[in-house]
């Protein structure tokens, strides 16, 4: 693989979350690798699987398990200076299918008061997305593009009432913003 990198110097920050699209296996081991210190969402199966469980625990990974857990988990690690990484569709995109975000990443970023900065991940040739098994390997080497995109202010959001509105309000910015960035890439 091949591999650019635009904005670096943006992340690292303390009570950051970092909120990117998903569109293969590898970005998630590409971010955490420049964030060395972050933690992120994981599917509660993987817990009860032998050969992952003691890296997840050990890393303080947070299980998706229970959803009300694992919002105030987030929460409280961001609050505490911790940095996380959150996928906000909740699963590898589906290339050629239009986002579909989740709103527990909306909801963690209003509870936590976080600095929120979008990354935005492409990979071309497409390899290893929830439309291609894992060992259909493209003609060429991939390359994976990250671009750090600059803070998002939550003020016009945290101001809305009553606050379920505000998260499907912020939910419906991230969703048209990564799908801005997605048209830009494609």
């Amino acid at each position: 693989m091949t591999y650019e990198i635009n904005g670096l110097e943006r992340l690292n920050r303390p009570g950051q979350l970092i909120l990117a699209n998903h569109p293969t296996l590898v970005d998630i081991v590409f971010l955490l690798s420049r964030i060395p210190y972050a933690s992120c969402i994981v599917k509660s199966e993987l817990f009860h699987n032998p050969c992952m469980k003691g890296s997840i625990v050990n890393a303080g990974y947070i299980s998706n398990g229970d959803p009300e857990q694992m919002i105030n988990s987030c929460v409280d690690y961001l609050k505490s200076g911790g940095i996380m990484i959150i996928f906000p569709e909740s699963t590898r995109t589906v290339p050629g299918v239009e986002y579909s975000f989740q709103r527990g990443a909306a909801t963690i970023a209003l509870l936590a008061n976080a600095v929120v900065t979008p990354v935005t991940l492409h990979c071309s040739p497409s390899t290893l997305t929830k439309a291609e098994k894992w060992y259909q390997i493209p003609s060429r080497r991939f390359h994976l593009s990250m671009t750090v995109g600059e803070d998002i202010v939550l003020d016009d959001f945290r101001a809305i009432e009553p606050k379920s509105i505000a998260v499907r309000r912020f939910n419906n910015y991230l969703q048209n913003y990564f799908i801005q960035q997605r048209s830009i890439h494609e």
